[in-house]
């Protein structure tokens, strides 16, 4: 693209005389006419036209009347049109509608034309499109006027790899260690290819994240599962990647953002039985693992969340504990949402005893060194195969056994949703859905069925 060189919107489309780059056509609003093309007809001495001085009307040239002509042409009847051009060079700018055509963006490199593609056919989508690349282009066009270099503020000024590499990074600081890993299996397969695969190679080298379309999240998808993957896996691939494109802070095209692969069975929510969590709890050997995992299993915090939980959240008066974002630890809760829980009083017992044996401390459930605990998923199947569970043990279990023990104890779904920190209570639903069988009123029900 040219700085300083205007950036319009065009179609391609068919007409009697072959396909043809048109200008699209936009309402004085700004609102691009779906299928409709300027065409610009050429007044000539074998050319009659008529002025049509009864229909002037306010165009958007400044705010000047414009003068209506209709002309008659050969093989279309009469064409009108708003009259344009002085002397030799008057025409007649009228509209068309063309349906079978694509949207493109026309700009300049040099003395040549550029024609890039707008993925979508949308009207609106091509307007977002037209009006970002009006942007990019008045910003090349100020900076070049300051003598500033503002190419690194452009989208497509940075690569895949690159972001892929600052988000891991992000994810290590914050001490996301899984979602660390998950984006170097998942995102680095769909960078770089998948292992053994013929159909995904994997991506250019220095491909940015406005060059992705959505024939490459299909087509990745497609080799995920044709590798063998189940539709749950390539499910959770598909997640990973498109939120890593978020990230990328890249506009996804309405097509892109409807995109979704093959749907999975819906799991139920795992959980840890009664006798799983005396068992486990039973195998804790320190104070430090007891402490970590009971405020795991009657606080239901996320994570992140219980790696980040301190000293001073903790409000033995009020009974709660309060989950809060540690922006300089680098640590922010989900949807920015600040929630209190409330504690028991066993609980609270607990924690007050372990502050008590610990003076000065600040992370809870931190590690040797005093710091947020990265490691605590591998404590917990450290613990569970000291206590010889056959069940798989994952710190998310813990939260949804806290979710299950409420709602089996009549606690009401809308305060479960808040106390979880869900937006969506949907969400809740799910642990619900997980217990339902478990009701006692269903399992009388059921015992009194005579088979």
């Amino acid at each position: 693209m040219k700085e300083g060189k205007a950036v319009t919107l065009v179609r391609h489309v068919k007409t009697a005389s072959g396909w043809r780059y048109l200008d699209a056509a936009i309402a004085d609003n700004g609102r691009v006419l779906a299928n409709q093309v300027i065409v610009r007809i050429k007044i000539t001495p074998g050319l009659p036209y008529q002025i049509l001085g009864d229909n002037q009307r306010k165009g958007k040239r400044n705010g000047k009347p414009e003068v209506m002509a209709t002309a008659k042409i050969e093989g279309k009847g009469e064409i009108t049109g708003v009259l344009r051009g002085k002397g030799t060079r008057r025409y007649i700018e009228a509209v068309e509608v063309h349906p079978e055509g694509s949207y493109k963006l026309r700009s300049y490199s040099g003395r040549g034309t550029v024609y890039t593609d707008v993925e979508s056919n949308d009207p609106t989508e091509a307007k977002k499109a037209l009006d970002e690349a009006v942007r990019q282009n008045n910003l090349l066009a100020a900076g070049m006027e300051a003598k500033v270099d503002v190419s690194h503020l452009l989208p497509g000024s940075v690569t895949l790899e690159t972001y892929l590499s600052e988000r891991i990074k992000k994810a290590e600081q914050r001490g996301e260690l899984e979602m660390a890993k998950k984006l170097r299996i998942n995102c680095g397969e769909f960078l770089f290819g998948i292992e053994g695969s013929k159909t995904w190679p994997g991506l250019r080298k220095g491909i940015t994240p406005e060059e992705i379309t959505l024939g490459h999240l299909e087509n990745f998808c497609a080799a995920c599962k044709a590798k063998g993957s189940s539709k749950r896996t390539v499910e959770n691939k598909y997640d990973c990647v498109k939120q890593f494109l978020k990230f990328t802070e890249v506009v996804l095209t309405k097509k892109m953002q409807e995109f979704k692969p093959p749907k999975s069975e819906e799991k139920l929510p795992e959980y840890y039985t009664k006798s799983e969590r005396d068992r486990f709890l039973a195998a804790c050997k320190t104070p430090r693992e007891r402490i970590v995992f009971c405020i795991a299993l009657k606080t239901g915090l996320r994570d992140q969340e219980l790696q980040h939980i301190e000293e001073s959240e903790f409000d033995f008066e009020a009974m709660t504990v309060t989950v809060h974002s540690k922006s300089a630890d680098g640590f922010l809760i989900k949807d920015k949402a600040e929630r209190r829980i409330p504690l028991d009083a066993e609980l609270a017992t607990e924690v007050q005893a372990y502050i008590k044996a610990n003076p000065g401390i600040r992370w809870i459930t931190g590690n040797a060194a005093g710091n947020p605990d990265r490691y605590l998923l591998d404590l917990a199947k450290k613990i569970g195969r000291r206590a010889g569970l056959k069940c798989r043990v994952f710190l998310h279990k813990f939260r949804a056994t806290y979710a299950t023990t409420l709602l089996r104890n009549k606690i009401d779904i809308t305060t479960v949703q808040k106390l979880m920190g869900h937006e969506d209570i949907a969400t809740t639903m799910k642990y619900l859905r997980a217990i339902e069988a478990e009701d006692e009123d269903l399992q009388r029900k059921v015992n009194e069925i005579k088979w």
